[in-house]
């Protein structure tokens, strides 16, 4: 059956030029089409929702453990970054890593845009105070206050990145509007440094389906690239205003901008990162050829190697064809297998720290390059 192709998407779908960068979600749409990707309403906002709420408290919680010194080896506990929120990290790195990113006390707000109108779906956010979360929220589509405006220009929250071209400058009026609700919600932190990230829904999801950390550093590389360097018609990944460490970084290549935020996240070692049992049966359930296509890529194709992701010859920009410009080749080589670490495809869901990095050659391993698995304050040691 011939693969399905970007001239096929409607013209006036908004994601149209952007999903060949989305590497899972594009694998799904040449296999089903706009219909195999077009899942939020299937999904509903509650698995977009449990996916953040399991993050941010974790992060909060695991945060809060380290300081208190009741995380046992906390080298080897993973948990999250919410300056970077497709990532995790290390507990004993992350306070510093976000205080680098973030400064002492900040406000991060992500907005989530609909593929197919570039309206608002939902607002996340948190508060980070010297490097620690402690506290969050999240606007869903339904809300009310999505309905108050701007008031210079009049926009409702929800129409803002509908009606304002560019990500960059309808995140900087999504600020106006989001520092005043925060003063309000919190005036204690009116000071405060404020960020907003704006990203398309597609990108979201697009990045559950990703294990490895080093391939999401690579994926979030990509959302920035997208408009930057790719020639892309906008983001769809991007930070208002961009951390200065971020900026330093962006402006390298791909492969430094990988090993710069590997180092500084896991010290170079690899993580399949976990997916939250309730999204995955969520989509186990309502989306079953998303999970057929994702269980297909971990236990019969594998994960890419740490050194296959920074030896990825991407995107293949000389083509005209949107089809392939952004089909990733990889150096030959083994790939990382559930089966290969005597794991089930469930066991392999709960997060994998692997004694895997850079450095390490693309050949078979086994169950003694584990350091340890689950994610925060669930982790065990083998």
């Amino acid at each position: 059956m011939p693969q399905h192709t970007v001239g096929e998407m409607p013209d006036d779908l908004y994601i149209k030029p952007f999903l060949p960068i989305l590497s899972f979600l594009w694998r799904v749409y040449k296999e089903y089409g706009w219909e195999g990707v077009n899942n939020y309403e299937a999904m509903g906002d509650e698995g977009i929702f449990d996916f953040w709420q399991n993050r941010l408290n974790e992060g909060i919680y695991t945060a809060k453990d380290v300081i208190e010194g009741k995380i046992e080896k906390p080298e080897r506990v993973l948990s999250y970054i919410i300056m970077i929120p497709s990532l995790s990290i290390r507990s004993d790195l992350c306070i510093g890593t976000q205080k680098l990113f973030g400064g002492e006390s900040v406000d991060v707000t992500y907005a989530t845009i609909k593929d197919d109108t570039s309206e608002l779906l939902l607002l996340l956010n948190c508060h980070i105070e010297d490097g620690i979360p402690v506290d969050w929220y999240m606007i869903r589509e339904t809300d009310e206050i999505l309905d108050r405006r701007h008031m210079k220009y009049g926009y409702k929250l929800r129409e803002i990145p509908r009606r304002v071209k560019g990500m960059k400058k309808s995140a900087a009026i999504l600020e106006d509007v989001l520092r005043d609700i925060r003063n309000e919600r919190t005036p204690q932190w009116a000071g405060s440094d404020y960020f907003v990230g704006t990203v398309l829904s597609s990108w979201a999801i697009n990045l559950m389906c990703i294990p490895s950390n080093y391939e999401c550093i690579g994926e979030t590389y990509d959302g920035w690239a997208s408009k930057e360097k790719y020639g892309l018609p906008d983001y769809t990944f991007s930070l208002h205003p961009f951390p200065s460490a971020f900026n330093m970084f962006f402006y390298q290549d791909r492969e430094t901008f990988i090993r710069k935020i590997a180092s500084l996240t896991t010290t170079m070692d690899m993580y399949v990162q976990p997916f939250e049992p309730k999204n995955l049966e969520i989509i186990r359930t309502r989306v079953p050829h998303v999970f057929t296509t994702y269980k297909d890529q971990i236990e019969n194709e594998g994960i890419p190697f740490p050194i296959q992701s920074l030896g990825c010859t991407y995107p293949n920009l000389k083509s005209k064809d949107p089809n392939i410009q952004f089909d990733k080749k990889y150096p030959k080589g083994d790939r990382i297998k559930p089966s290969d670490l005597d794991l089930s495809f469930e066991e392999f869901l709960e997060g994998v720290y692997l004694d895997v990095n850079h450095e390490t050659k693309p050949k078979t391993i086994d169950k003694s390059k584990i350091l340890s698995m689950g994610i925060g304050r669930n982790t065990r040691f083998l």
